[in-house]
This record gives C-alpha cells, structure tokens and sequence, in this order.
C-alpha cells in the first residue's frame, strides 16, 4: 500500500482534533495510536469512543491511510452482553453511513444519535446469550 497523501494526513489531524472537542469529558474519547505521523498501512491511527445512546458501547475507529479521499474509515462495536450476531449488523450499518460521505471526513456525522440510533434499536431487542460477551467495551 501506498504512503498517505499529505491531503489526507492532514485530515486525520483536523479530524482528531475535531473529534477530541466534540466528545471531551470523562473517558468518551480514547486515542489508541499511533500519531498520524507515525501510522502505517499495517498500524493505522485508532480511536475509541464511547456513547451511552441508544445503548451503552464503545466504537473503535480506524483511519486508513485512503481515508477520506479514496476510502472510508472502519468501525469495530464493542458493548458488554451482545454477541457478534447483535454487533456486525450496527458495524455494517456505519459502514454503509460512512460509504456515502466519500472523500469527507465522516466520523463524527457516522457516529451520530441519528445515525446509529435505528440500527441499534433493531438489535437491542435480543438477548445475549448467558453470561458470553464477544466484545468488551473495557
């Protein structure tokens, strides 16, 4: 894979930053590394943020060096007592969302009550098998 254009560089600095603003306070955001200056194909720059809407999980994001201009960034769902079946629709769901704002930074539109709220709600109504939790939000 291909170095990360400068374009691009510079989006995921704004974007972090403007990221860290919107979801200060307590531990919402968590920046997982590495810094874009130091990010590679095979260590891209990750985030986690945690909403407590429409349900109580954690989105770890990934910045891929095609990210904005010619990809969108990656979403991994983490909450405590859903299974993958409950989790990989809520990924697919923002992953869609974000395939629409190509070449836009799109985390924080993606990440919205709006957004996520329905594709939520379509899962919180099963049962995670007992006492299993595929993903954790720790």
């Amino acid at each position: 894979m291909s170095a990360m254009s400068a374009s691009n560089r510079e989006e995921h600095v704004a974007e972090l930053k403007s990221l860290r603003r919107e979801f200060r306070g307590g531990d919402v955001f968590e920046f997982l590394g590495p810094k874009v200056s130091e990010a590679t194909a095979e260590n891209p720059t990750r985030m986690r943020i945690k909403r407590a809407l429409p349900a109580p999980l954690a989105v770890v994001v990934t910045l891929p060096g095609s990210y904005p201009s010619d990809g969108p960034p990656a979403f991994r769902v983490e909450a405590d007592g859903l299974e993958d079946a409950q989790l990989d629709p809520l990924e697919a769901h923002l992953a869609e969302q974000a395939s629409y704002m190509r070449g836009m930074a799109c985390v924080s539109t993606t990440l919205s009550p709006s957004t996520t709220s329905s594709s939520a709600a379509s899962t919180s109504g099963r049962p995670a098998a007992a006492g299993r939790s595929s993903r954790s939000t720790s």
